[in-house]
């Protein structure tokens, strides 16, 4: 498939190799459009085999959808070794390879709840071995390892929030009470330093090959809040650097990664 999302709550595969699924294209050789019956018979047996594959990615799709939707789990949450390693097994076994491997938000310690973030590590009850197993079997099988990330929030009880509140930028709401979701502090340099040196490890022992990195919340009044009189924006414009000086490491440290890049979608 091109991308392959094996995923808690919905599942997609979009076409094996570069064929899509509603448009099986092919190349008719000219001896063969030259000869009317051979042109026939091999639109039929082009057609047949389309339909055969069809048929065949549409029995994968719904049985490891029903096996995830009865787990109930959102996002990648339930996402673990044995379901990854296994279905990604699974479908090269059955001559469909994927491209790339997507794993999407959910991976690390959240108890089910994939916007817990701030522990940037490998669930160790579902991926006791970390993610080198899933990005071993695609380093092998010559497919692609997409990892989700969304470094820059943090949510209290967290690994960050627990051992480094130096490096958060809360927002107060209305009432009194903290925002839940807090912006980590790219501008400190020891905090973005952290965040490369995590990253990086977790993709050179995942054999992450596509990094792609979420943002869900609006950081603009996290600044605004936690800046001094005298240095409107200078929280913004550092966080922008440490945030471009961040990109600069990962790619220098990883060369031929991909980066995907979104917010909220």
């Amino acid at each position: 498939a091109q991308i392959t999302r094996h995923r808690i709550a919905s599942f997609s595969v979009q076409s094996q190799r570069y064929v899509r699924l509603d448009d099986f294209r092919y190349v008719t050789p000219p001896e063969i459009e030259a000869i009317p019956e051979a042109k026939a018979a091999f639109l039929a047996s082009m057609e047949e085999d389309a339909q055969r594959y069809l048929d065949l990615a549409h029995k994968l799709e719904e049985g490891h959808t029903a096996r995830l939707m009865a787990e109930g789990m959102p996002e990648f949450t339930g996402a673990n070794e044995q379901n990854q390693c296994g279905a990604l097994e699974d479908y090269i076994q059955n001559g469909l390879r994927p491209d790339i491997w997507w794993i999407d938000a959910g991976w690390y310690p959240c108890d089910g709840d994939w916007t817990q973030l701030g522990t940037w590590r490998p669930d160790e009850k579902r991926f006791p071995n970390g993610l080198a197993p899933v990005g071993e079997i695609c380093q092998k099988e010559g497919t692609q390892f997409l990892l989700w990330f969304e470094p820059e929030r943090v949510r209290p009880g967290s690994q960050l929030y627990n051992e480094h509140p130096e490096w958060l930028l809360q927002r107060t709401m209305e009432d009194g009470t903290y925002y839940p979701h807090i912006l980590l502090n790219l501008g400190n340099k020891e905090c973005c330093d952290w965040v490369i040196q995590t990253v990086n490890r977790i993709i050179r022992e995942g054999h992450v090959s596509v990094y792609r990195q979420d943002f869900n919340f609006d950081p603009l009044p996290c600044w605004i809040q936690n800046e001094a009189p005298d240095r409107i924006g200078a929280l913004e414009n550092l966080h922008v650097q440490g945030y471009l000086r961040f990109w600069d490491a990962i790619l220098a440290e990883n060369p031929g990664l991909w980066i995907d890049s979104c917010a909220s979608g």
